[in-house]
C-alpha cells in the first residue's frame, strides 16, 4: 500500500474513531450526572448519540451540569489525554487521532458561544444543551460566552504547545 492511500486510508479512520469516542464521552457524561443524582440509566445509544434516564433527584444546578456534562466530559478527558501525547511517536493514525479528538472536542464547545449569541437576537433550539443549561442557571448569554471561551482558548493553546497540528503538518508534507 502506497503512503498516499495509507494516509487517507488513516485519516478516515482517526475521524471515525475520534468521532465515536465523543458521541461515547458525550453521553456517558450525561450519564455520570444522572447517575449521581440517583437516576437509573434506561438507554445509551452511539448510533442516535441519545441517552435517557429515569427517576432520580435533580435540583437547578444539577439540571445545569446534566446539561453541561455532555460537552464537558469529552474536553476533560481531551485535556487529560493530551498530556500524554508524544510528538515522537511513530505512526500517522497515533496523531491523526490525537488531532481529529481535540478539534471535535473544542469544536463542540463553539455551540456553547454560537447559541447564547443566538439567543439575543432570535428563538433557540429548546431541546439544546446548551439553551436548558441557560434556562436552569439563567446566567446571561454572555456569561455563558464567556465560560465557553475560558475553555477553548487554554485547549486551543494546549494543543498548540504540545505540537499536534505541527506533527500532522510534517506528515502531511511528507506525503505529499
Amino acid at each position: 500500500m502506497n503512503i498516499k492511500t495509507k494516509y487517507v486510508l488513516s485519516t478516515i479512520l482517526a475521524t471515525v474513531i475520534a468521532v465515536v469516542t465523543y458521541i461515547t464521552l458525550h453521553e456517558a457524561g450525561h450519564c455520570l450526572v444522572a447517575l449521581a443524582c440517583g437516576a437509573k440509566i434506561t438507554k445509551f445509544s452511539i448510533l442516535s448519540a441519545s441517552m435517557a434516564y429515569e427517576g432520580g433527584v435533580f435540583n437547578r444546578f444539577q439540571f445545569a451540569l446534566f446539561h453541561a456534562a455532555g460537552a464537558l466530559f469529552p474536553i476533560i478527558v481531551c485535556f487529560l489525554l493530551l498530556f500524554f501525547y508524544r510528538r515522537t511517536q511513530k505512526g500517522m493514525l497515533y496523531h491523526q487521532f490525537y488531532f481529529m479528538f481535540s478539534l471535535i472536542s473544542i469544536a463542540s464547545v463553539f455551540a456553547w458561544i454560537l447559541v447564547p449569541i443566538c439567543s439575543i437576537f432570535t428563538e433557540v433550539p429548546q431541546g439544546d444543551d446548551v439553551t436548558k443549561f441557560m434556562v436552569e442557571t439563567g446566567f446571561s448569554p454572555l456569561i455563558v460566552v464567556f465560560g465557553a471561551l475560558m475553555i477553548i482558548l487554554p485547549m486551543i493553546f494546549l494543543v498548540r504547545k504540545k505540537g499536534v497540528l505541527g506533527v500532522l503538518i510534517d506528515i502531511a508534507k511528507k506525503v505529499a
